[in-house]
């Protein structure tokens, strides 16, 4: 999605849908406004800039959202807490179920919003099932340029604002598309995290280690073979094998030596390698295509990953298959 206006009321629609019910004010009449959207899975990625001055209320929110301010400044006040975001701050702005006020003030931010439920997927809680942030502000600056580079390679991999996936020509959309946006945006999701104080829990519990037995093992390994064209995060292979994330975890760990989303990606290079070697001459099958197909948005890295699994680059495999010169990858 992109949006250039001074009209309040066009800004308060495209934002509504994403943050729940939201009031606008702006204290500075016919201030530009700009807004560019990608949606990666359940997170949203967002660059905003409000000229002038806005006052902002919402309530209650439907999603996490942070805010990392390029220039400008903002005071959230995110109930019962508040927090001055300033040049540089990467900031937690909202949580679920929460009402926020905001006066923006000229700022130009990256931000994004996660559903629910993510961060529970990504590591639990201690109690009731639910992670809870635990401040308002990044645990260091550290953290702050890792979110930083995270959130540039999750843009520049999902393409302009309105594409639904990157890796994909004119923004495909699609299994394929889902392949690749929705382990971007866990990513993300999975760094923000990180960056923020948290109560999830990560070393495995007594429990855990007793579930992470060869039976658990072999029900992950059947579900991922079976299901590789699907974007399939920890949690569904967990849920499959009947078990915490963690238990899974431990399970590849200690009999496979490699872990739940690595052996997934291993068996999609597999079937991308078995699809570019059924290529024929005249099919127009490109090493980009197949690389998207299998949830690899950068064809560079697709093709750095199969010459280490294979020790060939994939667009060999392409000329040989047809004896021309395609030399792609």
């Amino acid at each position: 999605m992109f949006l250039e206006t001074t009209d309040t009321g066009a800004l308060l629609g495209a934002m509504v849908e994403r943050y729940g019910d939201m009031r606008l004010r702006a204290a500075t009449p016919d201030a530009p406004l700009r807004i560019e959207s990608r949606q990666a899975g359940l997170v949203s990625l967002e660059r905003l800039r409000i000229g002038g001055r806005l006052d902002v209320s919402c309530g209650p929110s439907k999603v996490f959202a942070f805010a990392r301010v390029r220039s400008g400044s903002a005071d959230y006040g995110v109930r019962p807490r508040g927090v001055h975001a300033g040049r540089g701050d990467l900031v937690l702005t909202a949580r679920p179920g929460e009402t926020f006020e905001s006066d923006t003030r000229g700022m130009d931010f990256d931000g994004i919003s996660i559903a629910p439920g993510v961060f529970d997927e990504l590591a639990e809680a201690e109690s009731g099932g639910r992670v809870r942030i635990l401040g308002p502000r990044a645990v260091s600056a550290a953290a702050t340029r890792d979110w930083v580079r995270a959130f540039s390679f999750v843009r520049d991999s999902l393409g302009p604002p309105g594409a639904v996936s990157g890796g994909l020509a004119q923004g495909g959309s699609g299994p394929a598309a889902e392949l690749v946006a929705g382990p971007l945006g866990r990513y993300l999701a999975a760094v923000t995290l990180t960056a923020f104080p948290n109560d999830a829990v990560i070393e495995p519990t007594h429990v855990d280690r007793h579930d992470g037995h060869p039976a658990t093992l072999q029900r992950a390994v059947a579900f991922i073979e079976a299901n590789p064209d699907l974007d399939l995060a920890p949690a569904d292979v967990a849920r499959a094998a009947r078990v915490s994330p963690r238990a899974v975890q431990l399970a590849f760990r200690r009999h496979l030596g490699t872990t739940p989303m690595a052996y997934l990606r291993r068996v999609r290079l597999d079937r991308a390698r078995a699809e570019l070697q059924a290529s024929v001459p005249g099919d127009g099958l490109t090493v980009t295509q197949v690389a998207a197909r299998w949830g690899f948005p950068r064809p560079s890295r697709f093709a750095a990953l199969y010459r280490e699994a294979y020790g060939q680059s994939p667009g060999r495999v392409l000329q040989a298959r047809r004896g021309g010169s395609d030399h792609e990858g």
